[in-house]
């Protein structure tokens, strides 16, 4: 009977759907042994106690009631209650662990890809994924383990149904089937209902985002604001019918189920009594046990829209990873400090050539190729109109795009795909779309007193303070931003600062600080200073200014 009641838990997780076993079966087949043989002692004190009570019922009947039965159903009742409370525990730290294991290596995944792969994700597809979709599995955890164990009781009371009526049990099975083969029939629909909802669920993160972060620009456009309104407004309504759909369709379907339940129970008492004439002795039995099959049967067919919507979840989170995993230029080896070329003599670009391309993969802008030697200690600016390039030769530099010809050298030495990051720990970079966070990274054992005297300097103190965990407040101006990622560079103290339009929003005295105080301050402590800039009245502090145009070099005259 074990062995039968296995194969029936091994038949339902085989038609789970393939998101659900691939995610399940990262975890140690030991556990969900475990789990499965205490769902079975579940499923059988389960059984027992339907049978314990028809039999208490059949002796009260008799007036002969006995204490046996009462015993009997303790004890069975504390098999199930332990049984299931253990495997349900077992298995909701089991999900979880394994959607904290899948959360962290997506995660890892992505922070070690290639920028211009990460560049094509939108926030939609990271945060929804990432985020709300862990939550529906979360959520769906407890449902996802309670069909497998209500299957089984399902098991455990079809079997004494077949030991008191074969008639009855022939009847109840087949039914069971034609709904479990009409619901399979829907289910194709039902994943498709998911994914379109998850698609315009991470549609809309990309239209609250253009609401929150392009907040300035709608508000002083009203046409401009009602146009983004309009479209976040539209794709709700989308998101709106695609889930009254979902609900409608899951509606039915519970409808359904609970309509062949009495349909069912009107086929045991009503038919079967005028077409098989033995089967009044145990009419009564056999009533009950449909009885009792028919919670575990609702909870299965309620809850089945729940592990669908898990398993689109986890369709959503696997298409992220794969994508992913589908990014190029994958780096091998790995970094630790102190950098193989902190002593380095001079940095250099040979050939260096980088493409935009479209979804067709046709060229849109080239930049380079481009050969370029710095030495150490020293200033280069690179000056030219917007769109030429400047920002892209900066990424290409630090290691950041990999090129589609050319490559990068160090003391003349090509720099290799597995001492990248090595190459890139040269390097405190503060791009124009910097992103300021909120703690000092990787410096978490930095002086207290140090920072604050970089917050003076930088004559920000008024306005923000390092609590030795955390800044005070990041709501600043761009420059105070930006004073503030500049004091985050400074203290990583690298021997290449990347500055990319740093003094674009400075006002007239910081910025004369910044170039005539700060540029020359850190050139006398040996730095080499790359930077991004259009203030040519500055551009005499630089030990050589370089000019682009179209994405190439081209001679600067003073």
């Amino acid at each position: 009977m074990a062995k039968s009641l296995e194969g029936e838990g091994l038949w339902f997780m085989s038609n789970i759907q393939n998101n659900l076993k691939r995610f399940l079966g990262e975890e140690k087949r030991e556990t969900w042994r475990f789990v499965l043989v205490l769902s079975v002692c579940s499923g059988l004190a389960n059984g027992a106690l339907l049978g314990i009570m028809n039999g208490g019922c059949a002796a009260a009947a008799q007036s002969a009631a006995k204490l046996q039965y009462f015993i009997l159903f303790i004890l069975a009742m504390i098999i199930f209650c332990y049984a299931k409370q253990v495997s349900m525990r077992y298995s909701i730290q089991a999900i979880e662990k394994m959607l904290h294991q899948l959360r962290l290596r997506v995660i890892e995944k992505m922070r070690w890809s290639e920028l211009r792969g990460i560049e094509s994700f939108t926030k939609g597809d990271v945060y929804t994924k990432v985020s709300q979709d862990t939550v529906t599995i979360s959520q769906s955890a407890f449902f996802l383990v309670n069909i497998l164990q209500q299957a089984l009781m399902v098991l455990c009371c079809l079997l004494y149904i077949a030991w008191l009526s074969p008639w009855a049990f022939l009847v109840t099975v087949v039914s069971v089937a034609l709904a479990l083969s009409i619901y399979w029939s829907h289910r194709q629909n039902m994943a498709q209902d998911m994914a379109d909802m998850s698609l315009k669920e991470s549609e809309l993160v990309d239209a609250v985002s253009n609401i929150i972060e392009g907040y300035k620009e709608i508000r002083v456009n009203k046409k401009k604001n009602d146009a983004v309104f309009g479209r976040y407004s539209g794709i709700a309504a989308e998101s709106r019918d695609l889930k009254i759909h979902s609900n409608e369709t899951f509606i039915v379907e519970i409808m359904f189920s609970q309509v062949f339940f009495y349909l069912l129970i009107a086929a045991v008492v009503f038919v079967l009594p005028q077409l098989v004439p033995t089967y009044s002795v145990v009419v009564i039995k056999t009533t009950a046990a449909i009885l009792f099959v028919v919670g575990p049967l609702d909870t299965i067919a309620t809850t089945a829209p729940l592990v669908a919507r898990a398993d689109s979840a986890l369709k959503n989170i696997y298409s992220l990873e794969d994508r992913i995993d589908a990014l190029p230029g994958k780096e091998g080896g790995t970094y630790e400090a102190p950098s193989i070329y902190e002593g380095f003599s001079s940095i250099s670009a040979k050939g260096l050539n980088f493409i935009y391309r479209d979804t067709k993969n046709n060229p849109l802008f080239s930049v380079g190729p481009v050969d370029l030697d710095i030495k150490r200690g020293e200033t280069v600016f690179f000056v030219g109109g917007n769109g030429c390039g400047k920002t892209t030769l900066m990424k290409l530099m630090t290691g950041l795009y990999r090129p589609e010809s050319g490559s990068l050298m160090v003391d003349g030495v090509c720099v290799d795909p597995s001492a990248c990051q090595d190459y890139r720990e040269l390097f405190s970079v503060i791009f124009s779309d910097f992103h300021l966070f909120d703690r000092l990274y990787g410096l978490e054992d930095i002086a207290l007193d140090k920072v604050n005297a970089y917050l003076k300097n930088m004559e920000i103190a008024d306005k923000t303070w390092y609590d030795g965990e955390k800044f005070s407040r990041l709501d600043l101006s761009t420059g105070q931003r930006k004073r503030l990622a500049l004091i985050s560079a400074l203290l990583e103290d690298r021997p290449i600062l990347m500055f990319d339009e740093w003094a674009a929003d400075q006002d007239p005295h910081f910025r004369h600080h910044f170039y005539e105080e700060l540029l020359p301050g850190l050139k006398a402590k040996g730095k080499t200073i790359l930077a991004v800039s259009h203030d040519d009245r500055f551009w005499h502090v630089a030990d050589r200014v370089i000019k682009m145009e179209y994405g190439k070099f081209v001679e600067y005259k003073a």
